[in-house]
């Protein structure tokens, strides 16, 4: 329930920011992206989870010179395996943030740009019972950006996703990655998109 009105809240934040650029000329865009997200594992002691997809959508807008604020939602599908018993089990992760943008000014077609944000991750594992888990996440990276065209650019980005997570109590029933103590995780992403821009 707390991700879907964080998500709300950033929505209408964004919408009400491009409504405002759009009245003074400033550009937006959105982008749709796919890319890898090698999920930090806390060290299970018992199980790995490998690299899966990770795919989304952002939408951007400048508001300043080399300035943009953006609101993004990601989504990937992992699997934990047992080592003892080579057991799968499958999760569901969301990740949603807000991020503000410098891209470093060219003469060029393709910019440079650093990227952080603030957030959540949820992890909704697939397996009767388990409730998913909500934490609070930062995020930084930085990518390539080459604009094709006045109307569509083409994105490459590196962001590390810090989960600041609580470890599960011994009776609860929550799935959680995190370690016995509460601790940072640093999931990585690796994405490409395409940009339409408006």
């Amino acid at each position: 329930m707390m991700s879907i009105r964080i998500s709300a809240i950033l929505s209408v934040a964004i919408l009400s920011l491009v409504l405002v650029a759009n009245a003074h000329g400033q550009r937006g865009y959105v982008e749709g992206f796919g890319g890898v997200l090698i999920v930090d594992d806390g060290k299970l002691a018992d199980a790995t989870i490998d690299p899966s997809g990770l795919f989304g959508v952002v939408l951007g807008l400048a508001v300043a010179p080399a300035w943009e604020v953006a609101a993004a939602y990601g989504y990937s599908p992992v699997t934990a395996t047992e080592d003892v018993t080579n057991t799968d089990i499958d999760a569901n992760v969301h990740v949603y943030f807000g991020a503000v943008n410098y891209v470093f000014p060219s003469e060029r077609m393709m910019h440079f740009l650093l990227t952080g944000g603030l957030g959540g991750i949820t992890i909704d594992p697939d397996l009767e019972g388990a409730k998913s888990s909500n934490d609070f996440l930062v995020n930084f990276g930085g990518g390539l950006r080459y604009t094709a065209s006045s109307r569509i650019a083409i994105q490459g980005t590196v962001r590390d996703h810090v989960q600041f997570c609580k470890a599960a109590e011994v009776d609860s029933d929550k799935i959680s990655i995190c370690p016995d103590d509460d601790a940072a995780l640093n999931h990585i992403e690796v994405s490409g998109g395409v940009l339409v821009l408006f």
